[in-house]
């Protein structure tokens, strides 16, 4: 990392303002640098479905100085169930392991670290980036330059992942490589019921090509996944 003779404090630039991006760059302003987030994306949308952030996210988060925003969009988790297709509780996770964790939604924690995060520019896609003897370089589709000492990207930052174009394989041992299954799925989201948003249950249940989750979100919906033998 480089920095000019007047100790400036050093420009860093994060490629993406998704929940990594946005949490790195909080806590680099915290540290003193100077920080610019590009996001390819012209709006930051209440995408995704719920998720449970366990106690050691939420102290992550406390560091963050966003816990208590998080928390108040969220609901306590206090039971997670693991249950068959029809419903049959198959296993629970222990009560102590839930101690402190809050479900949220997914939007509601971008907005909590967005708020935070200081200087996001929307609408600028990275093109290219470039190493230069005192910096970095990252070129943006419309023609654009952003200058900095320090770039954090996702790997695929400026290029297209040759292994991203590979299919994935499965890295258990002795297991045959993965490959396209020619399964279709399909994914809705259906409101939850009150006593579902009160209980503070989270739950999913597989079986017979169906899966399906819960975490207990308020006011927010659940997701449902299905999953088809049939051609794609």
């Amino acid at each position: 990392m480089h920095t000019d003779s007047q100790n400036r404090p050093p420009r860093v630039i994060i490629v993406g303002g998704g929940i990594g991006g946005l949490s790195a760059a909080i806590a680099l302003r915290g540290r003193g640098h100077d920080v610019v987030v590009l996001e390819r994306a012209p709006r930051l949308e209440s995408t995704g479905a719920g998720i449970t952030l366990f106690a050691n996210a939420m102290d992550a988060l406390g560091g963050l100085g966003v816990a208590q925003s998080v928390a108040a969009a969220g609901a306590a988790a206090t039971r997670s169930a693991i249950l068959t297709s029809d419903g049959r509780e198959l296993t629970m996770l222990p009560a102590d392991l839930l101690e402190g964790a809050v479900a949220v939604h997914r939007g509601d924690l971008q907005a909590a670290l967005l708020g935070a995060a200081g200087e996001v520019r929307l609408g600028v896609e990275i093109t290219s980036v470039h190493q230069t003897p005192d910096g970095v370089v990252a070129h943006a589709a419309d023609g654009t330059d952003e200058r900095g000492d320090l770039l954090i990207g996702p790997t695929a930052c400026g290029r297209r992942s040759a292994r991203r174009s590979r299919p994935p394989r499965l890295a258990t041992a002795g297991t045959p490589p993965g490959g396209v299954s020619r399964r279709s799925g399909w994914r809705r989201v259906t409101s939850p019921s009150r006593g579902e948003q009160a209980s503070g249950s989270a739950w999913s249940t597989s079986g017979h090509g169906r899966t399906g989750s819960q975490p207990p979100t308020p006011l927010k919906a659940r997701l449902m996944n299905r999953a088809s033998g049939g051609p794609i």
